[in-house]
Order: C-alpha cells, then sequence, then structure tokens
C-alpha cells in the first residue's frame, strides 16, 4: 500500500464521527487483507462466485448461506 493511500485513509477517518468511526473497528476485522499460502490476494483470485466463501471464512461465520440476510440486514437469524 502506498503512503498516499495510508494518509487518505487516515485523513478519512479523522473526519468520521464517533459512530462512524465505532462502526468502522467492528467491520476492521472483516476488511483485513485475506492472504493465501503462495500469498496472493484471495479476493482478486477468486472467481466471484467464491468471494462470499472467502468473506465468511475470514469473518469466521459458518452460517452465510442460511442467515445472508442477517449478515446483511441485520434481519433475526433463522434458526434451522
Amino acid at each position: 500500500m502506498s503512503d498516499e493511500t495510508i494518509v487518505e485513509i487516515a485523513r478519512t477517518i479523522e473526519a468520521m464521527s464517533p459512530e462512524e468511526k465505532k462502526k468502522l473497528l467492528e467491520l476492521a476485522p472483516s476488511l483485513r487483507e485475506i492472504t493465501r499460502s503462495d500469498g496472493e490476494d484471495a479476493y482478486l483470485n477468486a472467481p466471484l462466485w467464491d468471494i462470499p466463501e472467502v468473506c465468511a471464512e475470514d469473518a469466521g461465520v459458518e452460517d452465510l448461506a442460511e442467515n445472508h440476510d442477517h449478515y446483511i440486514y441485520g434481519t433475526p437469524k433463522r434458526t434451522l
């Protein structure tokens, strides 16, 4: 990541409200870079249909298919 990108990220965070910063902290673990064992970025190399699985694995979510509405919209989880 370039120094310019880091500075831009820092400025964006500084301009956020406290509520926005809190939300960012909650989302940060799922935003971290996912790296495959060969060192390549999994998001860049994964087919489009595999990206939800890659994201779910990174976030430790085991029921993404069943409860995607919960994770996207905040609806109650389904019990199967």
